[in-house]
């Protein structure tokens, strides 16, 4: 197959390094995903103006967010009224930039997972990610976020984003009603195939399902490649 793609497009290849090899099988795999889908089933059908479309139905779009939201335009009490941060969470957030591993300890009802958005959502409007994976110790834990996750997407994204639902991941995730329906575009349905999911832009889930794109399971390549 190497050598009449070479053949083909007329180039030689470089040598391929261990790393690039998993990389590229992770990229060989999403495109063979993608390239069997609905948009390339009629053979007799010019086959590259769907390619853009079928990019966007599986998600590679840039989410649109609303910019310049503070603390309070995104987090409100029942009534409303906007919470303002503590100084816990303004330190995290004031912290936050770049690359990392940052680390908040503090007791329950300090209002963490809060102030772990509000940094994601900070990143994302810097243009130093496009997509958020929210990874809890376990499934119950994930199913009570799913919820306040959702929210916080519609409130950061504007109307007319393609990526204003998320998707839950983990083992029992077909038990709850969670189908993105179709204002949940790109991808729908297609995310809920449980070798695809980490592939949707927005979800919330266990933390083995992130853990496995570092380990030698099925797939674990496309995990990785969609990671790196």
């Amino acid at each position: 197959m190497v050598l009449a793609l070479q053949s083909a497009l007329n180039k030689t290849f470089p040598p391929i390094r261990d790393h690039q090899r998993v990389v590229l099988a992770g990229l060989t795999t999403v495109a063979d995903w993608i390239c069997s889908g609905s948009f390339f089933e009629n053979p007799s059908k010019p086959w590259l103006p769907c390619i853009d479309r079928a990019l966007d139905n599986a998600g590679f779009i840039t989410p649109t967010l609303r910019n310049g939201l503070a603390f309070g335009d995104i987090f409100q009490n029942h009534q409303g009224a906007p919470y303002q941060p503590n100084q816990t969470q303004l330190t995290l957030c004031q912290n936050c930039s770049g690359k990392g591993i940052y680390i908040l300890e503090a007791p329950m009802g300090f209002g963490k997972t809060e102030a772990a958005l509000y940094a994601a959502y900070q990143v994302l409007e810097r243009g130093e990610a496009c997509e958020i994976y929210f990874a809890l110790p376990t499934q119950l834990a994930s199913n009570k976020i799913y919820d306040r996750f959702r929210h916080f997407l519609e409130t950061i994204l504007t109307e007319d984003s393609h990526h204003r639902q998320s998707l839950l991941l983990h083992g029992n995730a077909w038990l709850s009603d969670q189908e993105l329906g179709e204002e949940g575009r790109p991808g729908h349905s297609w995310f809920h195939s449980s070798k695809r999911g980490l592939l949707v832009p927005f979800a919330v889930g266990t933390l083995d399902q992130a853990l496995m794109a570092a380990m030698n399971v099925r797939h674990f390549c496309a995990r990785l490649w969609f990671g790196w």
